[in-house]
């Protein structure tokens, strides 16, 4: 799938569990685990999935570490050259037409303080 461009599916614990890339701490998630991985396999972008609908646009890592959203290991492990996307319930409707599309669902959240670009 992802020669073709098709998103991957991933379970992380044959090769996570076993890297010194990712500490051994409370603050590393799924979140951050998922950033090492997109890291790894020099991804553009990362689509966080999450069950709640209070990200908005112009959010940056570091609000959404604040705001409980994602994991405080996120901003240590996630280059500002990957975009990142957080998607909720409210984006589950388009989702499947969006990535058909080759758009990314979700709001494009900014790295650490500094505010996504807007798109387009």
């Amino acid at each position: 799938s992802l020669q073709k461009g098709r998103p991957v599916i991933w379970l992380p614990a044959p090769l996570a569990l076993w890297t010194n890339e990712l500490p051994a701490s409370w603050d590393t998630t799924s979140d951050s685990i998922a950033a090492w991985l997109a890291v790894g396999l020099g991804c553009h972008s990362l689509l966080l999935v999450k069950q709640s609908d209070t990200v908005q646009p112009g959010a940056t890592v570091l609000q959404l570490t604040k705001d409980g959203i994602v994991d405080a290991g996120l901003e240590t492990l996630l280059p500002s050259d990957i975009d990142l996307h957080v998607a909720g319930p409210r984006h589950a409707r388009s989702a499947a037409a969006d990535l058909a599309g080759g758009r990314i669902p979700g709001v494009l959240v900014g790295s650490l303080a500094i505010p996504a670009r807007k798109a387009g």
